[in-house]
């Protein structure tokens, strides 16, 4: 086994880094990276993005949003927390989660930590979740990726995952929230995230019976990495616009009116826009609504548009601004 040395904290780039090793790169021995990101809200594979993540609250704190190449939960990153990456060059198509949890169950343990896997992929401390994993296959190899929540701003966690709770109806997988707690909670002697990393890289490979052995990536590598966040990992089509099906409707009384807006979209393209309400038209609300149909379900699109095609033109009193907040707040 080898340890990839990884010092980037861009979330973008760390996960445009594990492809590029499980699909790009000649495996020939077990891989470890341990790494950490600035903020951002991972989502799954197949996870609608608008129903995960509190938008706004996302956007006011500059949290990155990022899709990954495995199923499950949208999770929270940032640098309070660890997390692993295993890739095995042979795969037997089963849940490895177990398996690939075990060193960091042992880890814990050293530190007297009463840690134990549960369900499909979470390790609890006193019932409480400090990780999750996911995995993810791809011909004869398999990736398994998971967060420690080592430091975390828990809260900020909370806020970015919090989901509207008016009505939004979206196909897609929904996260299940558990409850979660940082590793440093139960730790008798406090110790950094830094040297905890160290214990853990020691005990994986330990695992193994092997000396633990980091290596550099070629500049090579480093550019090829590059070329897949840009082309992939840091666009809205991934991103976004992978999000299945919407079926959204969000009500709110303003100045205007009482305003209702339903959305339909699909690949993160609206397909169908309805404003309904007990408001006044200036002019025929149909001009908006097929004016507002086909474009990208992504708030700065929608602003953009509705600077050449003001909203108070349609309906009295109604700003730009106030529709925007009703489809996005």
């Amino acid at each position: 086994m080898i340890q990839i040395n990884n010092s980037s904290t861009n979330p973008f780039l760390n996960l445009a880094l594990e492809e590029y090793l499980l699909k790009q790169k000649d495996l020939k021995e077990k891989i470890l990276i341990l790494w950490r990101n600035e903020p951002a809200v991972v989502i799954g594979k197949n996870q609608n993005a608008y129903g995960e993540i509190n938008l706004p609250f996302v956007e006011k704190n500059q949290i990155h949003v990022v899709r990954r190449m495995s199923g499950g939960g949208a999770v929270y990153h940032d640098l309070g927390n660890l997390n692993f990456t295993i890739l095995e060059p042979e795969d037997h198509r089963q849940n490895q989660m177990r398996v690939f949890s075990a060193p960091i169950i042992r880890c814990l343990r050293k530190y007297g930590i009463r840690a134990e896997f549960s369900g499909r992929n979470d390790i609890l401390v006193e019932g409480e979740k400090v990780s999750g994993s996911a995995q993810y296959f791809w011909k004869n190899r398999v990736l398994c990726h998971g967060t420690l929540l080592y430091a975390t701003d828990l809260k900020k966690l909370s806020n970015s995952l919090k989901v509207d709770k008016r009505k939004i109806r979206a196909k897609g997988i929904a996260s299940v929230r558990s409850r979660i707690e940082n590793i440093e909670t139960f730790m008798a002697k406090k110790i950094s995230l830094e040297e905890f990393a160290e214990i853990l890289a020691e005990t994986f490979f330990e695992e193994v019976g092997e000396k633990r052995c980091v290596v550099d990536l070629s500049e090579k590598d480093h550019e090829k990495i590059a070329a897949l966040k840009k082309a992939k990992y840091e666009t809205w089509q991934w991103n976004f616009g992978q999000s299945p099906a919407i079926d959204q409707v969000r009500e709110e009384r303003v100045r205007a009116g009482q305003i209702a807006v339903a959305v339909k979209a699909e690949g993160g393209i609206i397909k169908s826009f309805k404003i309904t309400g007990d408001f006044f038209e200036r002019n025929p609300i149909e001009v908006l609504e097929e004016r507002l149909t086909g474009q990208r379900f992504e708030k700065k699109e929608i602003e953009a548009v509705l600077r050449t095609i003001p909203v108070s033109e349609y309906i009295f009193d109604l700003s730009n601004e106030e529709l925007i907040q009703i489809l996005f707040s």
